[in-house]
């Protein structure tokens, strides 16, 4: 048990030494299957990955888009689509194993904030 909730419990370097931890341990250990190192980070920096918004390729005289640019966009667009599909897979699993860690005490108070 790492993450437990009790009035005198103000220890954050102990916080952040088991977070240390488990970002080492999602990125090591394949608990996530793809894009580990992403998920691994956001553990670290207690931080959500974000996602660059794309920019469409300009038109062409004529109305229509350059076939190269428009495929290069198309690619990048799936590629982010594929990868924003990722992390919330690989949220759903930080927050499952970050739960199995926690004392019955923590998990009532979570269980009690608002989302």
């Amino acid at each position: 048990m790492v993450f437990n909730y009790t009035s005198s419990n103000n220890n954050k370097n102990m916080f952040f030494e088991s977070v240390k931890k488990l970002s080492h341990h999602i990125a090591v250990s394949g608990i996530s299957r793809y894009e580990a190192l992403t998920a691994a980070r956001a553990v670290r920096t207690l931080t959500a990955p974000t996602f660059d918004t794309l920019v469409k390729p300009d038109k062409i005289t004529g109305g229509g888009y350059d076939e190269l640019d428009k495929e290069v966009y198309m690619n990048e667009l799936k590629e982010m689509k594929k990868m924003k599909a990722t992390w919330v897979s690989n949220d759903q699993i930080i927050f499952n194993l970050f739960s199995s860690h926690c004392s019955p005490e923590m998990e009532t108070k979570l269980q009690g904030m608002k989302t």
